[in-house]
């Protein structure tokens, strides 16, 4: 199917999504093509994603989702010594951005979650008071965004101060 809920009213779209569920449970498959990415999230269990008509992922959305763990930023909340826990965050290889927005860091960071829990470690134990430490949510959408960034550097360390710094 293509596009298969574009133009339906929410009741319509309520009842196909428990349609495809239902074929779901007799054991059908459904192939269906969508930009709509939230959706496809909570309707597939398997996806795929196309870019510049080459398959370039696929697999379950668990596995896909495990394996770009790390594309999702660390939000770091830090009440004080902000460019302290900057400085800091530049010298850790395994993070690629920065994003400074009032007392937050946003940390593009590429480790697992057990380098995370170092990193949390070592923040604390070089004196940088941390309030809060967390994972943003992945979605899709971010997926998607970042397996057609055709964009050569990836690796390079930014910063947006947005706090007047």
């Amino acid at each position: 199917m293509d596009e298969p809920t574009a133009g339906l009213d929410p009741r319509t779209h309520m009842e196909f999504r428990q349609m495809v569920w239902e074929l779901h449970e007799q054991g059908k498959t459904i192939l269906l093509s969508s930009h709509n990415l939230a959706e496809l999230s909570e309707l597939c269990t398997d996806i795929g994603i196309i870019d510049a008509g080459k398959m370039v992922l696929s697999g379950s959305m668990d596995e896909i989702m495990e394996r770009l763990y790390t594309s999702r930023q660390i939000i770091i909340s830090v009440p004080g010594q902000l460019e302290k826990a900057i400085a800091f965050l530049k010298e850790n290889p395994m993070v690629r951005t920065m994003t400074i927005s009032e007392k937050d860091i946003m940390v593009g960071f590429t480790g697992d979650e057990h380098m995370e829990s170092e990193l949390l470690k070592q923040m604390i134990e070089a004196g940088i008071p941390v309030r809060g430490f967390m994972r943003e949510p992945g979605s899709l959408e971010s997926i998607f965004m970042q397996i057609t960034d055709h964009n050569e550097e990836k690796v390079v360390l930014s910063y947006e101060d947005e706090s007047g710094l």
